[in-house]
């Protein structure tokens, strides 16, 4: 997966330019919190166990909730989320993660 010219993600992760980008969708039966221990895992390379907690980070319930999906599937939130999670730089919509390395 590689990084596209987006304004938004180039703003974002202005400061990472030299870094990969990768963008993971979310999936519809996975709740958004899980989706970003998923994504930042295979981005460092790391079993999911042996990232840190993601509430270190910032509160998964509140992410949940953030990002909850209607019943048709679709996010119901325009909202992006950025925060640091396991020396990486990691970005929420709707409907996908972005994650890149520190």
């Amino acid at each position: 997966m590689s990084w596209t010219e987006d304004t938004t993600e180039e703003t974002l992760f202005e400061p990472f330019s030299h870094s990969q980008v990768e963008r993971f969708e979310i999936d519809q039966t996975d709740d958004p919190s899980t989706a970003i221990v998923r994504a930042v895992a295979e981005v460092t390379g790391q079993n999911v166990a042996e990232l840190p907690p993601l509430y270190e980070a910032t509160d998964p319930d509140a992410v949940d909730g953030l990002f909850h999906r209607s019943e048709d599937g679709t996010a119901w939130t325009d909202c992006i989320l950025s925060f640091s999670y396991a020396d990486c730089v990691v970005r929420v919509t709707g409907s996908e993660v972005c994650v890149a390395r520190v």
